[in-house]
């Protein structure tokens, strides 16, 4: 994800600023912890969250979810798509392959754990 320090730097900023909001560390967390790719529903129903809140900070929704801050868009998470009978079905998976990065947001996911806001 970063290829020197500048892009780290500007990497764990935009990071902060998108773990900031309670939905998107929930959907990040039920991610890490899952060990295979889960759907927007398998999502929902694990953390208890509205379809358009899931959506909102997978993808990022103008006004709510800023896009800058989505997972996708942080390349945190990976869109896998699966074939199910005559359609398709998005899943999602975490994928960080930086171990400084991924100590650095399990750091911060603990610290709010701690406090109870995970």
């Amino acid at each position: 994800m970063a290829n020197d320090s500048n892009d780290a730097n500007v990497n764990r900023r935009l990071l902060n600023m998108a773990l900031r909001s309670r939905v998107r560390r929930l959907v990040l967390w039920t991610l890490m912890k899952s060990l295979y790719p889960l759907s927007n529903s398998e999502i929902c129903h694990r953390t208890r969250l509205y379809p358009n809140e899931v959506d909102g900070a997978i993808r990022g929704r103008p006004g709510s979810y800023e896009p800058k801050y989505s997972l996708l868009r942080l390349h945190l998470i990976i869109e896998v798509t699966k074939a199910r009978g005559e359609g398709r079905q998005k899943t999602y998976k975490f994928t960080c392959n930086d171990p400084i990065l991924l100590k650095y947001i399990e750091d911060t996911l603990k610290g709010y754990r701690e406090t109870g806001e995970v």
